[in-house]
């Protein structure tokens, strides 16, 4: 059955050739919603679904790369790429790992600058028009479907079907991916994903943009439905109450970016907003707002204990790490080599306080330092402001772009990275792209 499955990614990966513009980058959110987790392991190199992806669109595109390369310096987003860029050649400069070679440079570089930070570009480069939406939905819509169905099936019997088929080839026949959370004290639903914080990840970050499509009239009242209804579910069974969070946060920024309501309504919204972040940054508040939900919740313990607090303690334990070398940090895999978190995971870690890191901004400080947590910044905050700049000229493209945006900084930095950038910089890619046929009138 495995096999069935690579050769579904394959298939697709193939063809990204004969593809339209639309329908390659609807390919690659289908595969961020149904194929995160897929590994092909006869291939040698571009093992991962996405990864093989991209490179089949980079192939694709081929012939037009030259013609990109030089339209794509008028752009404001190869300056906040360009970022990204140079703060990685600073973490190889700097990283003792990287330097000894403990790590393949050509991997690295393949897994990180051309596959996730250069993404954003691929996506800008190959969108024409704002007709390639209604492709791009068309996949997007189809692919919400499929996860929920194994979703559903992931919730009802306790198990994940597509997991157990996946663990069946990496596990030599020990299928134990697809119950990873049914002995656990809160059963979560993973659908098709390793982790089910990222199952409910994904539905948030296309639940913006099945509405941001129906707002600009490429989807039909009845698809608007079902896929919300998808991704709501998703969003629901997944278990992790961040990703309820975010999916709130970025229908309010949606709505009050995207449209001109009344002050009243206005304040109500500015109000939510500030609640979220008093709720994120204050021990206090996040304490008694978990205490209230205890009453939607099956028991009081499952609330327990403030993570404001752990992630103040691993904050300051990245900071007792980096002293002497903050401005570049511990260099990339210190918390995997040094730190000896491994395929042992808790047991070997040397230092617990370091546990799970929950936060880009502390694997940042930890592996980068400060230049690699402002480049960061700069990268989020300056699209952000991009977005805020064109509001007159493609308002509801606008407020997409900023709620993709806030998903992937509030959830990167709440529950983790895991698998958000790949979906957030195909988002970014698109919305700025829309932006910019807009602004220049040529969509």
């Amino acid at each position: 059955m495995i096999y069935f499955v690579y050769l579904i990614v394959v298939a697709f990966s193939v063809s990204m050739f004969k593809a339209k513009p639309g329908e390659k980058v609807g390919i690659m959110m289908l595969t961020s919603i149904c194929f995160d987790a897929v590994v092909v392991e006869p291939i040698p190199v571009y093992r991962r679904a996405k990864m093989l992806m991209v490179l089949a669109l980079l192939l694709s595109e081929w012939k037009n790369l030259k013609f990109y390369y030089k339209d794509i310096h008028n752009y404001a987003i190869t300056k906040y790429v360009s970022v990204l860029l140079a703060s990685f050649v600073i973490m190889c400069l700097t990283s003792p790992h990287i330097l000894n070679g403990d790590f393949q440079l050509w991997r690295l570089i393949v897994e990180q600058p051309l596959t996730y930070t250069c993404l954003p570009l691929y996506i800008f480069c190959v969108i024409k028009d704002k007709d390639n939406l209604d492709a791009i939905l068309k996949y997007v819509y189809y692919a919400l479907i499929v996860v929920t169905v194994f979703g559903l099936l992931n919730f009802i019997t306790k198990h994940s079907l597509f997991m157990d088929i996946l663990g069946s080839v990496s596990k030599a026949g020990e299928n134990v991916y697809g119950d990873t959370y049914a002995n656990m004290d809160r059963f979560r639903v993973q659908s098709m994903f390793t982790l089910a914080c990222d199952y409910g990840n994904i539905c948030t970050m296309y639940l913006i943009l099945i509405i941001y499509g129906y707002s600009v009239e490429r989807l039909s009242k009845i698809q608007l439905i079902v896929a919300v209804a998808c991704c709501v579910t998703g969003i629901l069974i997944c278990g992790f109450r961040t990703c309820i969070v975010c999916a709130l946060m970025s229908i309010v920024i949606f709505f009050l970016v995207g449209y001109k309501i009344k002050s009243s309504v206005k304040y109500f919204l500015l109000g939510t907003i500030l609640t979220f972040l008093c709720y994120i940054t204050i021990p206090v508040v996040h304490d008694k707002i978990d205490n209230a939900m205890t009453a939607f919740t099956a028991s009081a313990d499952e609330t327990d204990g403030s993570s404001i607090e752990m992630r103040m303690m691993q904050l300051a334990a990245v900071f007792f790490h980096i002293e002497g070398h903050e401005l570049t940090g511990c260099g990339y895999g210190y918390f995997l080599l040094d730190m000896g978190w491994g395929d042992g995971g808790y047991k070997t870690l040397i230092d617990k306080d370091l546990y799970g890191l929950e936060g880009m901004y502390l694997k940042l400080l930890l592996h980068q330092g400060y230049v690699g947590l402002f480049s960061y910044l700069i990268f989020i905050f300056g699209i952000m402001i991009y977005a805020y700049k064109n509001i007159d000229d493609d308002r509801l493209t606008a407020a997409y772009l900023m709620s993709s945006v806030a998903i992937y900084f509030l959830y990167a930095n709440m529950t983790g990275e895991q698998s958000s950038t790949y979906s957030a910089m195909i988002a970014i890619g698109l919305g700025m792209k829309l932006i910019e046929l807009q602004r220049t009138g040529r969509c």
